[in-house]
């Protein structure tokens, strides 16, 4: 589904936009309205509107909202006392349809005057602060007289009394303006973006019933045109075209989950409406016909097409998208389901089995995989069918598709590999385009989801292969994990075989990931019994010698295909070798000609399958003629199978067995020439020609290899392929001339950026500095100076990168680069000294302003640097008393960013960290609901720091159950796909459990931990070690730590203000309360943080990268002065209270009451 102002594409299950509409749609808005009556087909079922489901920020049943494991319920709800349990309820403001307000029992509140009711609605839908300048231009549509702002003031009382009988709805006046104040689920519009919530955990449980009830739910809240009050007035025509379209997308993603359902008629009822209102929205129409064909309504369904295509050419001059004429082409092709007796078709089943129970010797075997293969008609099912080579994976899987007559999507892993990034996935794409699907452009997580939740939807069922998953390359299997999680309420089979062994960290890991997706079977296949072996020998050699059958039960050690083998063998009356394979392979090599043997060979050298193309190719260069004649030799010596232009060995044990009668010197040769082959045949497998490149000079300096590898690594890295990326660059490293530094400095970088990117960063680091001090060596300032930015902090918020791993940067390699800075152009100095002040400031060093001021005295509005240098400048001044200024400054970052996602989930990000410490929860829900559509597809990065953000709002809001939920799953998924994202993944989660803990006042419990984490992680740990040793009664330990803590050289201020003081002050308070004998002492560091305190009140503590909440600012303040026995403590700390409460913030509410009862020390002295 293509969410709201995102330009991704979603094709879900033919219910979503396809790339060419987005330039139709836009063209189609005016036509809407004026065609609903003439376009709503007769017949049609437009009788109920659904009541309850829904999501207010764009969610589609292909998972386009997700990526590996994360659940991505953006919405913010800390105030209790609405959840989707209280669905029923009312919301207090109405705007999608004619303005109504209602008191908190339900009854209706009059708004007679126009205006009264305008300005409503206006900031009902602006839901942030507005200036009474803007709110006036909007409230007499660009005309406003003298008075306009004094009337305004009049207006804004008025409705304050008509708002005073509804529940938790205000408008507040701050220094900015005016802003309407409502608890969750206020508005119809912040109750979408609840729903959104709970509709996308449903979704992510694989609860697709309860999705499809919230997104009726949403659907429901529509009376009308959204904002129609306020139609004429021209600013708000964005917000009223984005919720028209928003409110076609949960249209289409309801019609899917109920489709997926098997209910029919419900989503005829659904889309029939919206098809009404939008007649020539492709999306609609495709999902609306394909309900009409599963009701059994096929003529319908295709008039409903027919249509569209005469709408489209007639009043557009458009063809259909590609996909609509697919969909159309299935209909006219593919009889309709049987409707059951309610008119709901039903949810398509797999066909039972036609053929027999198994191959020879596992029934059993089979049996389970009958069993899996029937579960996954309800939702997706995993199958791992493991064994040794030729035991009979393969023979299985196979078995198996062809009892059931089903296509399948089919893949698998090379043994070697390294022929192309996502070399494992590319065969599913092509297998789909084949099938008249549209496979994403560059492989991507929304996009295979919403290709494979396409075929899904069309066909019922979707049974998809990986053989030889141990081979699999680490990229696609991440991304096919990541694909498949999100569609776990689909009926789908995934079946994947492999050896056994042992599998590198990273490749188990994601193959973990890709098990995890469904219901998992592991099926361990064992040797077939000797009766089960004779049986096979007699199928193949009939009643034969008994000692020939013996000889081959016994060698075969249970082996089918060694079996077989040694079948063919006997049946030539060879004599039955100790080597088997070897000898099978050597008699089979002896009975074709010595060009033939010769192909064989380069065939071995190309890998397990090629193409008859590539294999012409390389055959000139060996000098081997008449390559069909050769072929089918081999063919028929039954070494290689020839299906079309595709060239495959029976099996690998028979390629293995030929490569290794290869000589050395031979095989370098052979692949040098299959490298000259590649390039010239297909010139754009850059990975192939470097992988052959490499092995032709094994171990040895290859400048060809080296640069080979250097622009397949950098072509994988710009592909997303990073681990690809990573191994291409290293192997490339082997191959470097010495004296060409150029060439040693690229490969290290792309090593860098790709191990960056994968979270290692000690690796990357390694791999920068070499590449530095070439640079340095050389005297390429300039180049040192590009590759210090390439190795800087990135991602979101600046340093969010690697699969969630907070990365800190290199700072020698930046102060290398900054030794030069006079020789280097000032926008780059400026990039360096901003990376270095953001680096400090996070890291709680000295300087970092002093870089800030020379990165600013360097740039300006506009300039290359200009965003980095500001980014800098937020990080630097990470404080509560500057959240105003800081939102400023993230505004303008949402302004620089243009197209890039990266930048656009920066600024949205601290955006919304902003939001939060001014406690702006509308606000916060509305940019969180935006960040989650640009995370959808935006890799591990993004689906890591939303996952996070979402557990600090349960802890805020003292939900710890799902807070613990959340870091589970995510160290199930995300958590899984790479050593160093598993380590930060347990290091949050320790994070979070120990706020908990201090919470429950039982926080002496993590003070083992708590050392560990101060030594192998973060210094300030060493903070909740002395808040842990204090309330376990160490009192003299802990405030030995937090007088090293305080006494660390340098003003305190940036980031690790709110990271210190707050625990700092938990600390000392502990301390004081537990040991009246050590209060000076604590008064006297009190007394050296309450200054950093400084303008500390209703401000939200946010901590640095914004993932770590601590409540109101004034409780700690509040705090120091109390036992400083300074004025205003006492009411500073009431008022933090209030304001946790009034935020739904119900642990902190606790803690200033608890505070407030033993005011400062429980004894009560100050």
């Amino acid at each position: 589904m293509r969410l709201a102002g995102d330009d991704r594409v979603q094709d879900a299950a033919g219910g979503a936009q396809g790339s060419g509409e987005r330039q139709r749609d836009a063209g189609r808005a005016q036509y809407s309205r004026a065609g609903r009556a003439a376009h709503r087909r007769p017949g049609l079922d437009t009788g109920r509107r659904g009541i309850r489901g829904g999501s207010g920020d764009g969610l589609g049943f292909t998972g386009g909202g997700h990526g590996a494991s994360v659940d991505e319920r953006a919405g913010v709800t800390l105030v209790s006392g609405w959840s989707t349990s209280g669905a029923g309820a009312q919301p207090a403001v109405r705007v999608l349809g004619p303005l109504q307000l209602s008191a908190a029992d339900g009854t209706a509140i009059p708004i007679a005057a126009r205006k009264h009711a305008d300005l409503l609605v206006i900031l009902a839908a602006e839901r942030s602060t507005r200036s009474a300048g803007y709110l006036c231009e909007l409230l007499w549509r660009g005309a406003p007289p003298d008075s306009a702002q004094v009337t305004l003031q009049g207006y804004v009382s008025r409705l304050r009394r008509a708002l005073g009988p509804s529940h938790g709805v205000a408008i507040e006046t701050t220094a900015q303006g005016y802003v309407l104040r409502c608890e969750a689920g206020g508005t119809d519009l912040d109750l979408l973006d609840t729903l959104a919530r709970d509709a996308r955990g449903a979704l992510a449980d694989g609860d697709t019933r309860r999705a499809v009830d919230l997104l009726e739910t949403a659907l429901g809240l529509w009376r009308g045109e959204a904002l129609e009050d306020v139609a004429d007035v021209a600013e708000l025509a964005p917000e009223r075209a984005r919720l028209d379209e928003l409110r076609s997308e949960l249209t289409e993603a309801c019609a899917e989950g109920m489709l997926a359902l098997g209910q029919a008629t419900r989503a005829i009822t659904v889309l029939a409406p919206a098809h009404g209102r939008h007649p020539l929205r492709e999306g609609t129409a495709r999902l609306l016909a394909l309900a009409l064909r599963a009701a059994g309504r096929a003529p319908e369904a295709l008039d409903v097409l027919v249509d569209l295509r005469r709408g489209l050419r007639d009043e557009l001059g458009l063809d259909p998208d590609p996909d609509t004429v697919r969909v159309e082409r299935e209909i006219r092709s593919s009889p309709a389901p049987a409707p059951d007796r309610t008119g709901a078709a039903k949810p398509a089943a797999p066909p039972g089995p036609a053929l027999g129970a198994g191959p020879p010797g596992r029934a059993t075997d089979a049996a389970a995989l009958e069993r899996a293969w029937r579960e996954s008609a309800g939702r997706l099912a995993v199958v791992t069918v493991s064994g040794a080579a030729g035991i009979g994976k393969s023979t299985l899987v196979h078995h198996a598709l062809g009892r059931h007559r089903g296509a399948a999507l089919l893949t698998s892993g090379v043994a070697g590999g390294g022929t192309a990034p996502f070399e494992t996935l590319g065969p599913w794409l092509e297998q789909a385009a084949l099938a008249g699907y549209a496979p994403p452009s560059a492989p991507s997580v929304a996009g295979v989801a919403a290709m494979l939740a396409a075929m899904v939807r069309e066909s019922g069922h979707l049974v998809a292969v990986v053989e030889d998953v141990q081979w699999a390359d680490r990229d696609s299997l991440r991304l096919l994990g990541a694909a498949l999680r999100v569609l776990r309420a689909h009926p789908i089979l995934l079946l994947l075989t492999r050896r056994p062994g042992t599998l590198d960290a990273d490749r188990a890991a994601a193959l973990g990931l890709l098990r995890a997706v469904g219901t998992h079977t592991d099926l361990t296949l064992q040797p077939l019994t000797p009766d089960a072996v004779r049986a096979l020998v007699g199928a193949r050699l009939g009643a034969g010698d008994r000692a020939t059958v013996e000889e081959i039960v016994t060698r075969s050690l249970g082996n089918p295909l060694l079996a077989a083998q040694l079948c063919d063998l006997a049946d030539a009356g060879e004599p039955i070798t100790e080597d088997a394979v070897a000898g099978v392979v050597a008699w089979k090599l002896e009975s074709v000609s010595e060009p033939a043997r010769r192909l064989a060979e380069a065939l071995a050298v190309i890998g397990q399958r090629t193409t008859a193309h590539l294999a012409a190719a390389v055959a000139e260069l060996d000098g081997i003629d008449d390559v069909d004649a050769r072929l089918t030799e081999l063919a028929l010596a039954q070494v290689v199978e020839v299906d079309g232009t595709e060239l495959d060995f029976a099996h690998e044990l028979l390629r293995r067995a030929v490569l290794d009668g290869v000589g050395a010197l031979r095989r370098c040769a052979l692949h040098g020439r299959v490298a000259d082959a590649v390039e010239s045949v297909s010139p754009r497998a850059l990975a192939a020609i470097a992988s052959h490149r490499s092995a032709a000079a094994p171990g040895s300096v290859s400048p060809a290899a080296a640069r080979a590898c250097e622009r397949a690594a950098a072509d994988a890295l710009a592909r997303g392929a990073t681990s690809e990326a990573a191994r291409l660059a290293t192997l490339g490293a082997t191959h470097a001339d010495p004296d060409d530094p150029r060439l040693a400095v690229a490969l290290d970088s792309l090593a860098g950026q790709a191990h960056t990117r994968l979270g290692d960063y000690e690796t990357a680091g390694a791999c920068f500095d070499r590449a530095g001090r070439l640079l340095a060596e050389s005297g390429d300032h300039a180049g040192l100076a590009r590759l210090a930015l390439l190795a800087a902090p990135s991602g979101v918020g600046g340093f969010f990168s690697g699969y969630g791993v907070v990365q800190t940067g290199n700072s020698d390699l930046r102060g290398r680069a900054l030794a030069h800075r006079l020789d280097l152009e000032a926008d780059l100095v400026a990039r360096l000294q901003a990376a270095e002040a953001a680096d400090r400031a996070a890291q709680g060093l000295a300087g970092d302003l002093d870089h800030l001021r020379e990165a600013q005295a360097l740039t300006e509005t506009g300039s290359a640097a200009w965003a980095q240098v500001r980014l800098a400048e937020f990080i630097c001044r990470w404080e509560p008393t500057t959240v105003a200024d800081r939102a400023k400054i993230a505004d303008e970052l949402a302004d620089l960013a243009g197209a890039d996602p990266q930048a656009r989930a920066t600024a949205l990000h601290l955006r919304r960290v902003c939001a939060l410490e001014a406690g702006d929860l509308r606000l916060v829900r509305r940019l969180s609901a935006e960040f989650t559509r640009v995370a959808a597809d935006g890799g591990p990065d993004l689906q890591a720091m939303q996952l996070w953000w979402q557990v600090m709002l349960a802890v805020l809001r003292g939900d710890y159950a799902e807070s613990n939920a959340l870091m589970t799953r995510h160290l199930e998924g995300l958590g899984a796909v790479s050593l160093p994202a598993r380590r930060l993944a347990e290091v949050s989660m320790a994070t979070s459990q120990s706020i908990e803990l201090w919470h429950r006042g039982r926080l002496a419990e993590f003070l083992d931990q708590a050392g560990q984490l101060a030594g192998d992680f973060d210094e300030d740990f060493a903070i909740v070690v002395a808040m842990a040793s204090a309330e376990a009664g160490q009192h003299e330990r802990a405030i030995g730590l937090v007088e090293s803590v305080v006494e660390q050289p340098g003003r305190l201020h940036g980031p690790r203000v709110a990271v210190r003081v707050p625990l700092l002050t938990e600390a000392l308070l502990a301390i004081g309360r537990g040991a009246p004998a050590l209060r000076e002492e604590v008064r006297a560091l009190a007394a050296t943080l309450e200054p950093a305190t400084a303008g500390w009140g209703d401000a939200l503590v946010v901590q640095w990268p914004g993932l770590v909440c601590l409540g109101p600012s004034g409780l700690y303040r509040g705090t120091l002065r109390g036992v400083l026995g300074l004025p205003d403590a006492h009411a500073t700390v009431v008022a933090a209270g209030r304001r946790a409460r009034a935020l739904g913030a119900a642990p902190y509410a606790a803690r200033a009451e608890e505070r407030l009862r033993g005011w400062p020390f429980v004894d009560g002295s100050a």
